[in-house]
C-alpha cells in the first residue's frame, strides 16, 4: 500500500512539472481575424485553427465598445488637417486608453499561469485619413505595447527580447493590420492548482447563495 502511495505521489509531483507549450500566430488583415495555435506536449503537437466566430467567442472583448471608441478616428469623412487637437478628440482618447486597459487586464490570469516566453512579437501599421489622427494613435498603440510589456515582465520570463514595432501610414487611409507571434510555457500544475481554485470558490458562492435565500424565506 505504501509503494502505490509512493507512485502516486511521485505522479502528481511529476504531474505538476510536466511544461505545456502554446504557439500563438494572429493576423488581422481587411477586417479579418486569422488565429492558428499550436499545442505540445512533451513530443505530442496538435494544431488547430479557430475561425472568424470562434475567435470571437474566445476574446469576448467589448469589440462594438472599441468600434465606437474609434469610429471618429478612423472614419470615411474628409477631415482637414490641423494641429491642434480638440477637447472632444482628446476625450476620445481618454477613453480608449481605459478600454484598452480592460482588455490588457483580461489577459492577466493568462500571464499569471505561463512559466516563460519563448517568443513574443506583435507588429502594427495602420493609416487615417487625417494626419494628425494617425499620431495619436501611433502614440496610443506604443503606450499599450509598452505598458503590456511591463505587466508581461513581472509576470514570467522572457527567452528572447521582446519584439513590438508600430508602422503609420500617414499619405493614405490604411486598415488597421496587426501580426502577433507568441510561444508560452505552462506548467500543467498551475493549470490544475487554477481549475481547482476556481471550483472551490464557485462553490462556495453557491453555497453561500443558497444559504442566503434560505434565511430569506425563513
Amino acid at each position: 500500500m505504501k509503494i502505490y502511495l509512493l507512485f502516486v505521489i511521485i505522479f502528481i509531483i511529476l504531474l505538476y512539472f510536466i511544461p505545456i507549450q502554446l504557439a500563438f500566430d494572429y493576423q488581422r488583415k481587411n477586417d479579418k481575424d486569422d488565429l492558428t495555435m499550436q499545442l505540445k506536449i512533451f513530443f505530442l503537437k496538435y494544431n488547430f485553427k479557430l475561425s472568424f466566430i470562434d475567435f470571437k467567442r474566445l476574446f469576448s472583448f467589448p469589440t462594438s465598445e472599441l468600434k465606437g471608441t474609434f469610429s471618429s478616428l478612423f472614419s470615411e469623412t474628409n477631415i482637414e488637417f490641423k494641429e491642434e487637437i480638440s477637447e472632444e478628440e482628446l476625450k476620445e482618447l481618454k477613453h480608449a486608453i481605459k478600454v484598452i486597459k480592460r482588455i490588457i487586464s483580461r489577459f492577466e490570469l493568462i500571464f499569471l499561469l505561463t512559466h516563460n516566453c519563448a517568443l513574443f512579437s506583435w507588429r502594427s501599421s495602420f493609416g487615417c485619413q487625417n494626419p494628425a489622427h494617425t499620431g495619436m494613435m501611433t502614440g496610443l498603440l506604443w503606450s499599450v505595447k509598452s505598458s503590456l510589456i511591463s505587466i508581461l515582465q513581472t509576470k514570467l520570463e522572457f527567452k528572447e527580447l521582446p519584439i513590438i514595432d508600430v508602422v503609420p501610414n500617414f499619405t493614405k487611409e490604411q486598415s488597421l493590420m496587426v501580426e502577433f507571434k507568441g510561444i508560452f510555457t505552462f506548467r500543467l500544475g498551475k493549470l490544475i492548482l487554477i481549475a481547482v481554485t476556481i471550483m472551490c470558490f464557485e462553490l462556495k458562492r453557491r453555497v453561500k447563495e443558497k444559504w442566503k435565500n434560505t434565511q430569506l424565506l425563513s
